[in-house]
C-alpha cells in the first residue's frame, strides 16, 4: 500500500465575495475581533491573520496597498516616493520619509526616536539570523546579494549579528539606501509592503535580547497600550505622522460611497479594543449585542443574509445594522508534494485527482456559493488575471478513473494524507469533503489535522 503527502500548489477555488456587517454608535472606541491569542508580534516571525490584523494597526512598512482600488496598486508608506530601480532590474534606491516618530508607550526606545534606514536594515540581518527561525526568511533568500552569506557567518552569534553586514544592503545616508539583488526580481515591491520589513530600531533589538514575541513598537496610527482578559487595546497615536484618507477609487469605491471620506486626516478613531474569540457563534453574540461593531458575518448566517429582501437581513436593518456585500482577496489550493518519490513523477495520478473534484459542489457546500471558480493562480485583484483563461482540468469522474487506471494503480490500493491549514471547523468540513471526492474514484485519504 502506497503513502504519500498532499501539499504543495495546484489552485482549485478563489475565494470571493464575503459579507460585513457593521453598526455606527458614533462613539470614541471601535470594538474589533480576531479569532484567536496571538503567539508572536515579531514581525520576523508572525504571519497569521490574527497577529498582522493587530499589528497593522501599529507597524508600517516602506509601501502598502492602495486599499480602496482593484488591481492592487502598490504605493508609499514609510518611503518617500517609489523606489529608483536600475535598468537591469537589480538594485533599488529607496528614500524614506523624514520626522517619523516611533510610539513612546515604552522605555524600550529613546523618547523622541525618530525612522532611519538602519532600522529597515537591521530587521533584514532579523530574517537572516538563524536562531529566530524567520518565517519571513524567504523574502531574500537566494535573492539579495550577501543574504545567505550573511545568514551563514553570523551562524548562532549574536555578537556577529550585530558587527557583520550584508553586502546587498548599502546605506548612503540616514535617509537613503540601497538594496541590491543577485537577480532581478519584480516581487520586491511586493516583499517590502509585508510586516516582515517593518523597521526595528537597534535599541530595541538590544534591550529585548533581540526577542519581540510580546512587544509591539511602531511608526503606525495606534498605540499598543496592553493585553488583558483576552482583549488587546490600543490607542490613537497623538505623534502619528500625516495621512489621509484617499480621494480616489475603483467602481466598488464609488458606488458604495467609500470615497465620502477623502482627504480627512487618518486615523478616524481614539481607541481600538480587539478581543479574541475563538467561538464563531460567541462572536455572533457579542455582535448583536453591541459588543462587538464589525464581524464578519458566520458562515451558518450567509445564505439568509445574502439578499436584502430576507426577513433576517431585515430585521438586523431595524436593528440599526449595515450589510456590506464586497469581495475580499482570498485563495483556496489543493496542493500535491512533489519531492514525493511517486507523486511527483506520476502525472496520471495527479490529474486522477485534479478531475475526481467537484468544484462547484465544493463552493455550494463549503462557501453557501459566496465563492468564485479560479481559473488560474491569479484572482481578480490581481495584474494578471485574465476572465477568459480556461483550467486544463474539470470535475469528470469517468475521466478521474481512466486516468488512475493510467497512473498504475487500482481502486483501493492508494492510501494518501491530506493535511489540514488549522484546526477550526471550516477545516475538518473542507478535508472531509475532500475525502468523500477521492473515495469515489477508490482513493482512500487519510487527514491528518495540524494546527496553523
Amino acid at each position: 500500500m502506497k503513502k504519500f503527502l498532499l501539499i504543495l500548489p495546484i489552485v482549485v477555488i478563489t475565494g470571493l465575495i464575503f459579507f460585513y456587517k457593521f453598526k455606527e454608535d458614533g462613539a470614541s472606541t471601535l470594538n474589533l475581533t480576531v479569532n484567536n491569542e496571538v503567539e508572536s508580534f515579531d514581525p520576523a516571525i508572525a504571519f497569521n491573520d490574527d497577529a498582522l490584523f493587530i499589528m497593522a494597526q501599529s507597524m508600517e512598512t516602506l509601501y502598502q496597498y492602495h486599499y480602496l482600488k482593484r488591481p492592487y496598486e502598490v504605493i508609499p508608506s514609510l518611503a518617500d516616493g517609489m523606489p529608483e530601480i536600475s535598468n537591469d532590474g537589480k538594485n533599488y534606491k529607496i528614500k524614506i520619509k523624514r520626522n517619523i516618530y516611533y510610539h513612546e508607550n515604552s522605555e524600550l526606545i529613546p523618547k523622541g526616536r525618530t525612522l532611519i534606514v538602519d532600522d529597515f536594515i537591521w530587521q533584514i540581518k532579523r530574517l537572516a539570523f538563524k536562531p529566530l527561525k524567520s518565517t519571513g526568511r524567504w523574502l531574500f533568500e537566494n535573492k539579495l546579494k550577501g543574504f545567505n552569506e550573511f545568514s551563514d557567518k553570523v551562524g548562532e552569534s549574536i555578537d556577529a549579528f550585530y558587527t557583520e553586514e550584508i553586502e546587498g544592503i548599502r546605506k548612503i545616508d540616514d535617509y537613503t539606501f540601497e538594496i541590491q539583488l543577485l537577480r532581478p526580481e519584480p516581487n520586491l515591491l511586493y516583499y517590502l509592503s509585508m510586516q516582515f520589513t517593518a523597521p526595528v530600531p537597534l535599541e530595541l533589538i538590544k534591550k529585548t535580547d533581540n526577542n519581540l514575541k510580546d512587544v509591539l513598537v511602531g511608526t503606525g496610527p495606534y498605540v499598543y497600550e496592553r493585553y488583558a482578559q483576552g482583549k488587546y487595546f490600543l490607542k490613537r497615536f497623538t505623534k502619528f505622522h500625516k495621512e489621509y484618507y484617499p480621494v480616489a477609487g475603483d467602481r466598488y469605491a464609488n458606488t458604495e460611497n467609500l470615497l465620502s471620506a477623502s482627504k480627512k486626516r487618518l486615523p478616524f478613531i481614539e481607541n481600538l479594543v480587539i478581543e479574541a474569540i475563538p467561538s464563531e457563534d460567541l462572536r455572533w453574540d457579542k455582535f448583536r449585542n453591541g459588543k462587538i461593531d464589525i464581524l464578519d458575518v458566520p458562515k451558518k448566517h450567509l445564505v439568509k443574509l445574502s439578499t436584502s429582501s430576507s426577513d433576517d437581513y431585515q430585521k438586523l436593518v431595524n436593528e440599526g445594522v449595515k450589510v456590506k456585500h464586497f469581495s475580499r482577496q482570498t485563495t483556496r489550493w489543493l496542493g500535491f508534494n512533489m519531492n514525493d518519490p511517486i507523486w511527483g513523477e506520476n502525472l496520471n495520478l495527479r490529474k486522477a485527482v485534479a478531475h475526481a473534484i467537484n468544484y462547484e459542489r465544493y463552493i455550494e457546500l463549503l462557501t453557501n456559493n459566496t465563492n468564485l471558480k479560479a481559473n488560474s493562480l491569479f484572482n481578480p485583484s490581481i495584474q494578471g488575471y485574465n476572465p477568459s483563461h480556461r483550467l486544463p482540468y474539470g470535475y469528470d469522474i469517468v475521466k478521474a478513473k481512466e486516468y488512475l487506471a493510467k497512473s498504475g494503480y487500482r481502486p483501493g490500493e492508494l492510501v494518501l494524507t491530506y493535511s489540514t491549514r488549522g484546526t477550526q471547523k471550516a477545516h475538518m468540513e473542507e478535508a472531509q469533503f475532500l475525502q468523500n471526492q477521492l473515495k469515489r474514484i477508490g482513493i482512500d485519504l487519510k487527514i491528518n489535522v495540524l494546527e496553523f
